[in-house]
């Protein structure tokens, strides 16, 4: 199973041409990165919620995709998946498509992300749809 095929399978299933995941790695709730980028996420929520993210926090004892909480099992899943060693810290953007969009070991201004999100072809569609609905 190559790397893309493994990215859609396991947590991120329910996800898979419905949301893009902003996955974000950290050792702990209290990490001082985890928290910059979810501040980053709910400075602007609005631009995150329209371009259909999903927040999962994955840390040591496990987190949360979206609404479900991640046992420690699943949270595993994720960092093998997307060799992310424990203890690392790391913002993953997936696509809808479920392959790896960015990746950065630091917090990513939400700029940045929408910027790559806005360039995907899926995107693009999606805003010409949705300015002729309006």
């Amino acid at each position: 199973m190559g790397p893309d095929a493994r990215h859609r399978t396991g947590p991120l299933e329910p996800f898979l041409w419905k949301k893009r995941p902003l996955l974000i790695f950290a050792d702990a709730a209290g990490d001082e990165k985890l928290k910059d980028q979810l501040a980053a996420v709910e400075r602007d929520r609005k631009g995150f919620d329209e371009r259909d993210m999903a927040l999962v926090v994955v840390i040591a004892d496990g987190g949360h995709a979206g609404e479900e909480v991640l046992t420690g099992e699943a949270a595993a899943l994720l960092r093998a998946s997307f060799e992310v060693e424990d203890g690392e810290f790391a913002v993953i953007l997936v696509g809808k498509d479920g392959t790896e969009k960015l990746r950065s070991n630091e917090p990513v201004e939400m700029a940045r992300l929408f910027e790559v999100i806005d360039a995907m072809p899926m995107r693009r569609r999606e805003m010409r749809e949705r300015k002729g609905l309006t």
